[in-house]
């Protein structure tokens, strides 16, 4: 696989990945609850294949098998920062960046004193810099001791993929992690709002906030308002953006 604009990476091809495949990073913008403005904004892949978009999905799955999902996230963070280091020479206002880890990302020993080497190299204050990691992870004993290193490092945790009570109640308990991301489905089949609206209640005074995602209409909104999430984000709000695109529209929500 190509990487766009990093012509030292070339990853061979495997699977249903092309070799030709071209990668950009997008930005999806997360939005305040009350107040609707642009607090941050998640990192997206997008896949080109001879000029069509591929299923990110799909290629992420084939670079995992193939073992290049390693070189893939650290090509992302690099790409992001660099974006984002490019807004922050032009503008004041300080927005948190949210970038996907895969967990045999996660797993490298070396991979904290990378991010402290992009860190330097970015300029990039490590507190707009949020980590974002599948529940799931947490049961892996390596990502445990990264996440304190990465914390460490002063880059906050974001934990994804939280669907059911038992996994509010952990993060609930667990001091580590700065935020908690649901999918607005969940919302739906958790089926116990009383509840969610504590736990995330308890997570807020915690310092834990929380994101509403794949908020696509108004009644999904209400409903993540009514329960107490702080910022959200999805197609309701904007659809991924390149960096150009994102840029213009920060400026015209400003």
């Amino acid at each position: 696989m190509q990487f766009s604009g990093t012509p030292a990476i070339n990853i061979q091809g495997s699977g249903s990945c092309p070799a030709n495949a071209s990668l950009q990073v997008t930005f999806q913008p997360i939005l305040n609850m009350e107040t609707q403005q642009v607090s941050g904004a998640e990192v997206l892949l997008r896949v080109h294949n001879d000029q069509q978009l591929m299923s990110t999905s799909d290629y992420l799955s084939s670079a995992t098998t193939s073992g290049n999902i390693v070189e893939l996230d650290r090509w992302v963070i690099e790409e992001s920062m660099q974006v984002y280091g490019q807004w922050s020479e032009k503008y004041h206002h300080a927005i948190f960046l949210s970038i996907n880890i895969s967990e045999t990302t996660l797993t490298r020993p070396d991979f904290p004193g990378f991010l402290q080497h992009c860190l330097l190299q970015y300029l990039f204050y490590a507190e707009f810099l949020v980590l974002e990691i599948d529940y799931q992870s947490l049961k892996n004993v390596e990502c445990q001791s990264n996440i304190q290193a990465i914390r460490d490092l002063g880059i906050q945790i974001s934990i994804d993929k939280v669907d059911t009570p038992e996994h509010l109640t952990q993060l609930y308990q667990d001091k580590q992690y700065s935020w908690c991301k649901l999918q607005s489905e969940a919302l739906n089949y958790l089926r116990n709002p009383v509840f969610i609206s504590e736990m995330i209640k308890q997570m807020e005074n915690n310092f834990v906030s929380t994101i509403a995602t794949n908020i696509e209409n108004s009644d999904q909104l209400e409903l993540c308002t009514q329960l107490g999430l702080r910022y959200f984000q999805g197609y309701l709000g904007s659809k991924p953006l390149c960096g150009e695109e994102f840029e213009s529209w920060f400026l015209a929500s400003a």
